[in-house]
């Protein structure tokens, strides 16, 4: 063993560049667990058999009531003599089962042993978990065959759908709650709830066929927990382009994984009290979760953000530049934007209506001169994408036709790098698909 001994100041020095790039391996653990909760599902449509203490039970049963379950299958056969040691020490890592029950999750092992001896062996290592003899083909159609696997499923009423797996030294990192709940698409974690997006792709399992869709309906969902309500245009002004201040809060959802409803409104609906109570200036978006409601959208994506991984930083200086960042694009960029809009939609009849378009483009031109600088060569404002490039992105889209922004090449390089996020996309077809469905005949 190579020992190096160096005074305390060069140790704390050494340590701070091992703190770096340990931060750096947890920044991308965190990326890596938002891309896996964006794995399409796909449904599942056997009826499994299991057998547990209490007597028979289906695979919805294993769920005991809660949304969420990941099933570890332990290699434990019949009259096994010598259990596998790597699956007993996973069952000696697994963390209290309380703190996944209040996270909506349940954890429960299957194996092919009759189940007198599963109890008897969980009872002599002193294991608490839930354990399941299976019988069906309930190992070999979610890919455990000879070996040991981990499956994680979703239960949306009736439907339950397979949402991730993993074996061999995926399950090393396992024993903590958070190591668990990373695997899962409702990704509880100390910084907010993360519910999983309902856009999924086809998929078949057991001759299956599993579904596409992204919630559109304002019907309350029959999980325990609702998803968060926005309102939109009835038949938004902007013709599907994705222009309507919702598509910020759309795209933030979808950035995060959040599903959710939408509630359209007519512009006379937005102007009576009952809208009114959520938004006092009777415009849209608003946004609804629980008692909470929220009107503006620098506020909504603020909210989305803080509660969710994937849009701000962890490190707080790196997150204060991100919040920064969206400030920036509502109070700096988006009002002169706005002005043009203004003079365009309602000053072109007037006889100063070219020198005043002049004046306002010129002073966006300013504006982007600045940010453009800023930007330079990077991919992104700060770092990786945050909710400040969000927000500064959905505010320089409304610049597309006037041919300002095709000055600045690397402003129309990083929007356009924003618009092929597939988060973007989602948000986008959405919005789309909702005017098409609501100007149809």
């Amino acid at each position: 063993m190579s020992r190096q001994t160096i005074s305390p100041d060069a140790w704390h020095s050494a340590l701070a560049d091992l703190r770096a790039a340990e931060k750096e391996l947890t920044r991308a653990q965190d990326r890596l667990a938002a891309q896996r909760r964006r794995l399409p599902w796909t449904k599942v449509d056997g009826n499994y058999a299991f057998t547990g203490p209490g007597g028979t039970a289906t695979l919805a049963d294993l769920f005991d009531g809660r949304t969420q379950l990941i099933t570890y299958h332990h290699m434990l056969r019949p009259a096994d003599p010598s259990p596998c040691s790597g699956c007993c020490m996973v069952a000696d890592q697994i963390p209290h089962l309380a703190h996944l029950h209040a996270r909506d999750t349940t954890l429960a092992f299957v194996s092919k042993a009759p189940i007198a001896e599963i109890e008897a062996f969980r009872t002599r290592m002193g294991w608490s978990m839930p354990w399941y003899e299976t019988k069906d083909n309930f190992n070999a159609d979610f890919d455990v065959t000879t070996g040991f696997g981990l499956n994680v499923f979703y239960r949306d009423g009736p439907d339950i759908y397979r949402t991730y797996f993993t074996t061999g030294r995926g399950v090393e990192t396992l024993g903590t709650v958070w190591t668990l709940l990373d695997l899962t698409p409702l990704a509880v974690r100390k910084t907010g709830r993360t519910p999983p997006r309902e856009h999924r792709r086809p998929g078949r399992i057991n001759g299956g066929e599993g579904t596409m869709h992204m919630t559109e309906t304002s019907r309350q969902s029959t999980r325990a927990r609702a998803r968060p309500v926005i309102t939109v245009f009835e038949r938004s002004p902007d013709g599907g382009k994705g222009l309507a201040r919702d598509m910020r809060v759309r795209w933030a959802l979808e950035e995060v994984g959040q599903t959710y409803d939408v509630r359209p409104l007519s512009f006379s609906a937005m102007k009576e009290g009952a809208h009114r109570a959520l938004h006092p200036f009777g415009q849209i978006p608003t946004y609804e979760d629980g008692a909470l409601s929220l009107f503006e959208t620098g506020a909504i994506v603020f909210h989305i953000a803080s509660h969710h991984e994937g849009l701000l930083p962890e490190d707080a200086d790196a997150r204060a530049r991100a919040i920064n960042w969206m400030f920036a694009a509502l109070s700096t960029i988006e009002p002169t934007i706005i002005e043009r809009a203004v003079v365009l939609y309602l000053e072109r009849d007037e006889s100063w209506f070219e020198q005043r378009l002049t004046l306002v483009d010129n002073r966006i031109r300013g504006k982007l001169t600045d940010l453009s600088r800023r930007l330079g060569g990077a991919e992104w404002l700060d770092g990786d994408f945050s909710a400040g490039d969000l927000m500064m992105v959905d505010v320089l889209r409304r610049l597309g036709g006037s041919g300002l922004l095709t000055e600045f090449p690397n402003l129309s390089a990083y929007v356009s790098r924003a618009e092929a996020r597939p988060a973007f996309r989602r948000a986008y077809d959405a919005q789309r698909d909702f005017f098409n469905s609501s100007t149809a005949g």
